[in-house]
């Protein structure tokens, strides 16, 4: 896909797709709603991972509540820490979209095993929510070297900020005792 196609396509994406997948229905659970948001995400930006992260009650994890192109025990049970270690974490502490075009040369972002395992490259994180009370983060991965547009940025805070309600509509489990 070109990056015009995928201008196009996002536009697209953030005018209906989005009202679609994140409007309140009472017949789609959230994860249902996350589930066909990231997939949505994916498709459009033409990346093989993108994922959802969202604070957990203690404020020191952001465990993985929606993903497409993960491995299927990451979704529902893995987390990132909150630190700035990570780029999800380094997200948060700035409140703002963190882009990397190259994960093997971020020396910084030594919490990056979840991106490891996964094999990627390049990538960009934006918060969900209100810059001082942020309620998670929305990542796009590719598996090759990429230099994500201004554009692209764009779209994925377009697409976190229709995420917003979507995670504040109920709150994350409680962790695990």
């Amino acid at each position: 896909m070109t990056r015009g196609d995928r201008e196009k396509a996002g536009q697209a994406t953030t005018a209906t797709g989005l009202r679609d997948v994140t409007g309140p229905r009472p017949d789609r659970s959230k994860a249902d709603a996350l589930s066909a948001l990231v997939a949505q995400v994916r498709r459009t930006l033409g990346v093989p991972l993108c994922k959802v992260l969202e604070i957990d009650h203690s404020g020191r994890w952001l465990h993985v509540a929606a993903g497409s192109g993960w491995l299927p025990e990451i979704v529902g049970s893995g987390r990132v820490p909150c630190q700035t270690t990570s780029q999800a974490g380094l997200t948060l502490a700035l409140g703002t979209p963190v882009v990397c075009d190259d994960l093997g040369h971020a020396y910084n972002l030594c919490n990056a095993t979840l991106l490891r395992r996964h094999g990627a490259v390049s990538g960009v994180t934006v918060p969900i929510g209100h810059p001082e009370h942020p309620c998670g983060v929305l990542s796009v991965h590719d598996v090759s070297y990429r230099v994500f547009t201004p554009h692209d940025v764009r779209f994925l805070l377009g697409v976190a900020r229709a995420l917003r309600p979507l995670l504040e509509r109920e709150p994350p489990p409680p962790p695990a005792a």
